[in-house]
């Protein structure tokens, strides 16, 4: 085709070029057949296909067990979605190594030089359509890495729920212990308060003196903060094991078990 200043541009034909990798024969490259990499098994599979994990998050209410809450934490917590996401995108690489390469297709454009220099439209393009063929087992071995990629990630999911089970065990425990504070400061509230009512009257009669009002006034003001910090602890607490299957706060009101 003439160009624009009469410069001839050259396309060469269509180049298909085989690169060939690693060594051996050429039937090498022909052995593996399609059933063996359709039956691969993956390690996770071969133990236990891990349990579904559902996108909604359940929001808990009224008053949640031990059980449960180790429940929600290996169903719904975060760690454990991303772990079986890792799983589903290592199943996707094992598959994609189990199918032969991509052919590549490349063009080349290169400029000529002239007798006045680099002319403009003086160029030859080319183009190539290369298909690698592996030899020598190459691609088993590229799959068995691709499976043993998956294994391990099979794993992973496996300790993301045990340490899911854990924390979930160890939250609900500080819960519980929170609530057991909180009753026995609760308690201390109704002692100091029927206490500063009974020295109150005794002060009314004039059988106790002024001061021994104001300590028992004192002791009440205590046990009430003391009261009040233990409830911030305990929704902290609440929120925390809310935290690992994925809520915001707590929706429960108590923990039993």
């Amino acid at each position: 085709m003439v160009g624009r200043y009469g410069a001839t541009s050259r396309v060469s034909a269509l180049a298909l070029t085989l690169s060939v990798a690693g060594c051996g024969g050429l039937t090498e490259a022909v052995i593996v057949p399609e059933q063996s990499v359709r039956a691969v098994t993956y390690g996770w599979q071969a133990s236990a296909a891990p349990p579904e994990v559902t996108g909604s998050i359940h929001a808990p209410s009224g008053t949640i067990t031990f059980r449960e809450a180790v429940s929600q934490a290996v169903a719904y917590s975060p760690a454990v979605k991303a772990a079986l996401a890792e799983i589903e995108a290592r199943h996707g690489d094992a598959f994609q190594a189990s199918r032969r390469l991509n052919p590549e297709l490349a063009l080349n454009v290169e400029n000529l030089p002239n007798s006045g220099g680099l002319a403009q439209d003086d160029s030859s393009e080319s183009l190539q359509l290369s298909q690698t063929l592996e030899l020598g087992g190459k691609r088993l071995a590229r799959l068995a890495a691709a499976n043993l990629e998956t294994s391990l990630a099979g794993w992973d999911f496996e300790v993301a729920r045990l340490q899911a089970a854990i924390e979930a065990g160890q939250s609900f425990v500080d819960v519980i212990a929170s609530q057991e504070r909180l009753a026995i400061l609760q308690e201390f509230v109704t002692v100091s308060q029927k206490t500063r009512d009974a020295v109150e009257a005794r002060v009314k009669g004039g059988r106790a003196s002024s001061i021994e009002l104001d300590r028992a006034k004192v002791a009440v003001a205590l046990a009430q903060a003391a009261r009040t910090a233990e409830e911030a602890r305990l929704a902290a607490a609440k929120d925390r094991l809310s935290a690992l299957w994925g809520r915001d706060y707590a929706t429960f009101g108590r923990a039993a078990g």
